[in-house]
């Protein structure tokens, strides 16, 4: 399986231990306590609708209260993506949205700014990076506390077309961090065994000021 160094050369941004074993642990409990729906997919036109074809997974709804530090570590890593991609970014406010998948649970291959037909303004459209932290383990054999499979798969990270359709799993630890252009495919394997937790969010094109007459 590909290291964390194989991906930040290939352009992704990676931090190992963006959060501490216990602080997972303990978000990993609020998680798990909190109430839970199924997650959805964008169906066009700034809709959403649950399509389990395409995403089978649990959106759960955490407490903000309990999770404040959580949120501001990931707005402040505003200046450091603008570096490290390039180009302008603004946190929209979109989520965090803190994930579970069970047994089973997967996202088949995706781009996060796809929306067809898109929606005027559409905040979907106006993702540039995508953010995901990891909170607990995979792990190839049943472990306490890990999950199997479940794997983040990225595609056409590396240059020339017989890499074009070539897998490249990154396998999720405990507070592992990784940032990766909105618009590049990947997947969540389905898992085969446990619970995975993490947490999503992503930044923003900056919006045109509005224009007064």
């Amino acid at each position: 399986m590909p290291s964390v160094d194989f991906f930040r050369r290939a352009g992704l941004y990676l931090v190992q231990n963006f959060l501490s074993g216990p602080s997972c642990a303990e978000l990993i409990d609020i998680i798990a306590a909190a109430p839970k729906r199924r997650g959805k997919v964008i169906a066009g036109g700034g809709a959403d609708r649950t399509d389990e074809s395409r995403r089978s997974v649990d959106d759960v709804k955490v407490p903000k209260e309990l999770t404040t530090n959580v949120r501001q570590s990931l707005v402040d890593l505003k200046d450091d993506l603008q570096r490290h991609f390039g180009i302008p970014l603004e946190w929209g406010g979109e989520g965090p949205d803190y994930l579970l998948y069970r047994a089973g649970d997967f996202f088949k291959p995706h781009a996060d700014n796809e929306e067809y037909p898109p929606a005027p303004n559409s905040i979907v459209i106006r993702r540039r990076v995508a953010v995901i932290l990891f909170l607990n383990r995979h792990s190839r054999e049943y472990d306490e506390g890990c999950f199997g499979g479940g794997l983040l798969n990225f595609y056409g990270l590396l240059d020339g077309g017989k890499w074009k359709d070539c897998a490249f799993g990154l396998e999720p630890e405990p507070g592992l961090l990784v940032a990766f252009p909105a618009g590049l495919v990947h997947e969540v394997t389905p898992i085969t065994f446990g619970e995975r937790y993490s947490v999503l969010t992503a930044f923003h094109a900056p919006q045109a000021p509005s224009l007064t007459q």
